[in-house]
């Protein structure tokens, strides 16, 4: 079992909210006979549309349309787009494989807002550690 996507680079599947925007990605589904294609948006779900004019067939083209409303919540969105490979007779013990690609939307936050991450390896009592640390502006 194995089934694959070809999507849009990262940058293009990072949305900053604006209301009212639009956005088109195209996909390509395959390596699998019969695919069922998704999408799973949460709260966005309502302004997200899955194009797939051959639902449940083999490898193929599939796009998805992103219309955003006018004002959304602060926060970060995340939209998925993507494959389930489906058998086409029903049995008595079956498996799935399944892809997906992500979209980010990220809602600004009003006023001053970051987000900080740390990062470290297991350590021991008294052990020197080398560590990261991430620092996202998610203001307007």
């Amino acid at each position: 079992m194995s089934i694959g996507i070809i999507e849009p680079s990262y940058e293009e599947r990072y949305i900053v909210f604006q209301p009212n925007i639009e956005r088109h990605y195209e996909f390509t589904i395959g390596k699998a006979e019969f695919i069922h294609s998704f999408k799973n948006a949460g709260v966005l779900d309502p302004y997200v549309t899955v194009n797939d004019p051959a639902q449940d067939s083999g490898p193929r083209p599939i796009s998805a349309d992103i219309k955003l409303p006018e004002k959304i919540d602060p926060g970060l969105y995340y939209i998925f787009i993507g494959g389930l490979e489906t058998s086409g007779e029903p049995g008595t013990v079956s498996a799935r494989a399944g892809i997906q690609s992500k979209i980010t939307v990220l809602s600004l936050y009003p006023g001053k807002y970051l987000e900080y991450s740390l990062t470290a390896n297991d350590v021991g009592v008294n052990e020197k550690i080398n560590f990261s640390m991430a620092l996202s502006c998610r203001s307007k």
